[in-house]
């Protein structure tokens, strides 16, 4: 059986490689490589990755499940991509790339669009409170302490994460927001620095893809937010190296989904969130893109929502003007370059009381 790809991620290897089918499900196909990454052959763009193909099945060919089976020989060259007795042609495709730049956000090239902090950050905490299930990590919305065992295990790393200052040591400085920002409301924390121990959250949960992996990705999509609208990195940035180095505590979906985030590269879903997140005014329209990746798997959408909107409170809560901002630096500022518990940077983190 022949079919012809629609699409293909930039990521997607074309040179010769050999793996298996390592799981089918409902328009998806994990093909496992021998070297360890997770490919995926979809049939819809919104489960896109930068390591999937897009394919259209043959009428008649009837869903994935029927094709194709789980341990059958996988195997991919230049311009083939080979399931079993499914042959795919990648000649034509167009490529599709996950990233999240200003233009896909919804501005320019040269103008990012405008982010409101606080208004994405109160949204986003209804948005998941009303729609999100209370498996996975999502309980956190609605109680700080976690309603589940990985939802409390969670809570405990989170409220044990340090800022460590710039590599440029000294003391931890009041953030400078950009102009962008600061017309739209501004950082929401005096101090800047690597937050460190986010770690402990990888590969926690269960599933194809652990919860604490979909709650990073989110994490990670809120940085990328936040840098992009905001013209340059934001005061308190993710230890990339940490959680890269910790990647073989998970599964070999959360350490590929893990892999593209690090490097800002996210699925289609989150990139649909992230730009009504940015646009939206109103909660309807947050609600229906929360729902909409809570759609996707059991848990990944939700928990994806949850580190997306725990990132980005971080910078939004309190939002202090400059001189409080420069105040409560000099009432808190540490000895030395020691680093400091995350908890203490901010008042608590707003949770949903709808």
């Amino acid at each position: 059986m022949t079919a012809t790809a629609m699409s293909v991620g930039t990521l997607f290897p074309r040179r010769s490689w050999e793996g298996r089918i390592l799981s089918l499900h409902d328009g998806a196909a994990n093909l496992l490589r021998e070297n360890g990454l997770l490919l995926s052959l979809v049939t819809s763009r919104d489960s896109m990755t930068s390591l999937s193909v897009e394919v259209r099945l043959p009428t008649g060919g009837g869903p994935l499940g029927s094709i194709l089976e789980c341990g059958a020989r996988a195997a991919g060259s230049t311009n083939l991509l080979t399931l079993g007795d499914l042959a795919i042609d990648l000649a034509s495709a167009p490529l599709w790339s996950g990233s999240l730049s200003a233009r896909s956000l919804g501005g320019r090239a040269r103008q990012p669009p405008r982010l409101n902090l606080r208004r994405a950050v109160t949204l986003l905490n209804l948005a998941i409170g009303e729609t999100a299930p209370d498996d996975g990590l999502a309980g956190l919305v609605r109680d700080p302490q976690g309603s589940n065992r990985f939802a409390r295990r969670c809570a405990e790393v989170l409220a044990s994460l340090e800022v460590r200052p710039p590599a440029t040591g000294g003391r931890p400085r009041a953030a400078r927001p950009s102009a962008v920002l600061r017309h739209r409301g501004t950082w929401g924390t005096p101090y800047s620095g690597a937050i460190r121990g986010l770690s402990g959250v990888v590969g926690l949960g269960i599933g194809l893809t652990p919860s604490g992996d979909d709650f990073l990705a989110g994490a990670l999509l809120g940085e990328r937010i936040v840098l992009v609208a905001g013209g340059g990195r934001p005061p308190l940035f993710i230890d990339r190296d940490e959680i890269a180095g910790a990647l073989s505590d998970t599964s070999a979906a959360g350490a590929t989904l893990l892999r593209l985030a690090l490097h800002d590269s996210f699925p289609a879903y989150l990139l649909d969130l992230a730009r009504s997140v940015v646009a939206a005014r109103e909660l309807p329209a947050v609600l229906a893109a929360v729902r909409h990746a809570t759609s996707h798997g059991a848990t990944s959408g939700s928990d994806a929502c949850t580190g997306l909107w725990w990132y980005l409170s971080l910078h939004s809560y309190g939002a202090p003007s400059a001189s409080r901002a420069k105040r409560k630096a000099r009432e808190r500022r540490p000895d030395s370059a020691r680093a400091i518990r995350l908890s203490r940077l901010a008042p608590e983190t707003p949770t949903c009381t709808a």
